[in-house]
């Protein structure tokens, strides 16, 4: 009896009280035709997200997500991160982290199978810098639109292999 009242009361602290109010967060991807491609493959290790005055706070998937772009158009998009509490507040930046294994993104065209090179994906992943706010007792869903005809690039005397700008 004395040990159950104690936790009672140690989860009475003070600092409960004070605790700031959790929000979901939910992130789905979709995407645009990339021609000649068959295929586009991202491969996701997790996602962080940064709120103004705090440090980045991850979220890592306990087995990579991977997607086929392609097939995430015309309304059809995909999870990447469900509905997951963070702090209400004012938010700095999302960064959708890729899996670092080679061969992990890539695409697939008429002459086959091309890697897929992100600059600095490896290190920091695809950082989407755009502010946005986790409303208290409310839930934020974004969908994370990939425009690949923008984004992606052969780049001349580097083919076969195709790279993402990360804009």
């Amino acid at each position: 009896i004395l040990a159950c009242a104690s936790a009672l009361f140690a989860g009475c602290n003070g600092d409960d009280m004070n605790a700031q109010p959790m929000s979901p967060l939910r992130l789905d991807i979709t995407a645009a035709p990339l021609a000649p491609a068959t295929k586009v493959w991202l491969q996701f290790t997790g996602v962080e997200v940064k709120a103004v005055g705090s440090p980045a706070q991850s979220f890592m998937f306990t087995a990579p997500k991977g997607f086929d772009l392609l097939t995430l158009q015309n309304g059809k998009a995909a999870t990447l991160l469900g509905d997951t509490a963070v702090p209400a507040g004012e938010y700095e930046w999302v960064r959708l982290i890729l899996d670092p294994v080679a061969g992990s993104s890539y695409v697939i065209d008429l002459s086959g199978q091309h890697d897929l090179r992100i600059p600095s994906g490896a290190e920091t992943g695809l950082k989407l810098v755009r502010g946005f706010k986790m409303p208290a007792g409310g839930r934020a869903a974004f969908t994370i639109d990939f425009v690949l005809q923008k984004y992606i690039i052969a780049p001349p005397g580097q083919s076969p292999d195709y790279k993402m700008k990360p804009v």
